[in-house]
């Protein structure tokens, strides 16, 4: 299972995967100026034919290609574009986050 974070506005995937999907990730038509712990990014934007999470599926769903630092042990961001659609319910005391009906363990 893949470790996911959420906070972020824009849901984030590394390279590697969005590549490992066929998408063109070197040569973006569209990209977006991020601003993160090490100053500001020029980042690619894609989009996945689907993203499935939380019991939600998105066709056409747009993500920001951004590989995150190894120390982090994450591979994305749930941005709240994509918990917003998914309906998404985050239980902090009991480490949950729920969408329309389905559960997903957390990784705080």
């Amino acid at each position: 299972m893949s470790k996911c974070r959420i906070g972020a506005r824009r849901t984030v995937l590394p390279f590697r995967l969005l590549k490992r999907f066929g998408l063109n990730v070197d040569f973006p038509s569209q990209t977006i100026r991020v601003t993160a712990a090490g100053g500001v990014l020029q980042v690619p934007i894609c989009s996945v034919p689907w993203f499935n999470c939380l019991g939600t599926q998105l066709e056409d769903f747009m993500v920001l290609a951004l590989d995150l630092p190894p120390r982090t042990e994450i591979d994305g961001l749930l941005g709240m574009d994509f918990l917003n659609q998914a309906q998404a319910i985050v239980d902090v005391e009991n480490g949950e986050i729920k969408g329309k009906g389905k559960e997903l363990d957390s990784v705080f």
